[in-house]
């Protein structure tokens, strides 16, 4: 008895046992006919189910747009795509902007959404810190270096689409060895949303612990700021733009205004959607 089919096909190879290949003889394989059908079917289920998340967008925009009436309106209204007066180009730009908003707030309510692993106890300790650009730790840069108090530190590690983490633990390590003693530091890599599966947490006690913030947070914590009018009136202004660049630019989302047909458009508006929906809660 043959038993496998490895067995059973040799047998027939080898015209053993009385087995040959005229088994098949007169064997037809049905023909199939191969339709696009079942994919079909999933878009539209997916386009379905878009649509349907997609219909919160009027009463979340009308929301936005009496909360932000003071700046006429909800940055999504703008084509922030063809701003121009401010350079966004590099990373370095974007740095920048994060330096401006996070040393010049009167409130700290920005840093204290962001830096959640820092163990502050309100929005005071996080009111108009020290921010230090490129700061230098031997061969290493740091983008932001945030001294919250003479003894609490952080660390920003700002990335646009740059996949270059390596040097992240390193520079860590080295600015903290600049600056010994009493110093606590909690370190952050900014990245988008996107890229946020590309970082490998290093399961080593020898180096320090780096947090992810993706952009989304900063658009959150920035729609935040903007509802609550505690900051000043450039302050705001500014935020204001910066919200809209970070929104359109960085994380692609559509213009309100904007007719969506693929099935690509309507996943950017429901990202927009939830980002206008958490904007909405307390920090």
């Amino acid at each position: 008895m043959l038993g496998t089919p490895r067995d059973l096909c040799e047998a027939w190879r080898m015209g053993g046992s009385g087995l040959t290949w005229a088994i098949f003889d007169g064997f037809e394989a049905p023909i199939r006919k191969l339709t696009w059908s079942p994919l079909t079917d999933l878009i539209e289920l997916g386009q379905a189910h878009a649509h349907r998340q997609c219909a919160e967008l009027p009463d979340l925009l009308a929301e936005w747009n009496r909360q932000l009436a003071y700046l006429d309106g909800d940055p999504s209204h703008l084509d922030w795509q063809a701003f121009r007066p401010l350079r966004t180009a590099r990373e370095e730009h974007w740095s920048d902007w994060l330096h401006h908003f996070l040393s010049t707030s009167g409130t700290g309510h920005l840093a204290h959404q962001l830096f959640t692993h820092s163990g502050f106890e309100g929005t005071k300790e996080c009111m108009s810190p020290t921010v230090t650009r490129e700061e230098v730790s031997e061969d290493r840069r740091a983008d932001l270096v945030i001294e919250w108090n003479k003894s609490k530190y952080s660390q920003l590690e700002v990335k646009v689409g740059d996949l270059n983490f390596e040097k992240t633990y390193d520079t860590a390590l080295r600015l903290q060895q600049k600056y010994p003693g009493p110093a606590r530091w909690t370190h952050y890599l900014l990245v988008p949303r996107e890229d946020e599966g590309q970082w490998h947490p290093v399961d080593d006690p020898a180096l320090p612990t780096v947090h992810i913030v993706t952009w989304d947070d900063v658009a959150i914590a920035l729609r935040r700021s903007l509802r609550l009018r505690l900051e000043s009136h450039h302050w705001l202004a500014w935020a204001y733009g910066f919200c809209g660049l970070i929104e359109q630019k960085l994380l692609g989302l559509p213009r309100t205004a904007a007719s969506l047909v693929s099935v690509s458009d309507m996943a950017r508006r429901v990202r927009q959607i939830s980002i206008m929906k958490r904007g909405l809660e307390d920090a």
